[in-house]
């Protein structure tokens, strides 16, 4: 067995859930990416073993159009993360063993599910949000002196419990 077929497996038996609770499909499974789609979202789990060993998870929403569907925005888990608790600290995202893979896929499938319900049932809200905060930082890019600034400042201001408290405030 190949290790993309082993990393292929792992990823069934962790993301399993999109299609038991959320109705997802398994789509394509072709290196460097294993896929589940709904009618309007797409959750690629993505991994370069050939060259950095980087993992990553993307979900996409879509844009009908007569019978196509076409990509319309995407989101990293990372940033879907740090939007809903800027403090999170992520781990490895560049595992190498098996069991590296295996641990970090059920982490991925945890923040998933914690963080990414809203859009797995089918609220686009967090693709709004991440819409204002990539305007803003392109807008404010100059006002900082690192990147990493600039986005510890924005993903603050557009937290979810930020703008509870916003709102709360009759802002």
């Amino acid at each position: 067995m190949s290790v993309w077929d082993e990393f292929v497996i792992m990823v069934k038996e962790k993301f399993g859930f999109l299609e038991t609770q959320f109705g997802f499909k398994l789509g394509s499974t072709r290196m460097p990416t294993v896929d589940y789609n709904s009618n309007f979202y797409r959750v690629s789990i993505y991994w370069d073993y050939g060259r950095k060993y980087e993992l990553e998870l993307i979900l996409y929403t879509f844009k009908k159009r007569f019978f196509l569907k076409l990509e319309k925005d995407s989101i990293e888990l990372d940033t879907l993360v740090l939007m809903h608790n800027p403090d999170y600290k992520f781990g490895d995202l560049m595992p190498r063993t098996n069991k590296d893979i295996n641990r970090e896929l059920q982490v991925f499938a945890d923040l998933l599910i914690e963080y990414g319900k809203d859009i797995l049932g089918g609220d686009s809200s967090d693709f709004e949000t991440f819409r204002l905060i990539r305007d803003e930082m392109e807008a404010r890019q100059l006002e900082y002196r690192t990147y990493y600034e600039l986005v510890d400042a924005v993903y603050r201001k557009h937290s979810k419990e930020h703008l509870r408290n916003y709102h709360r405030q009759g802002k």
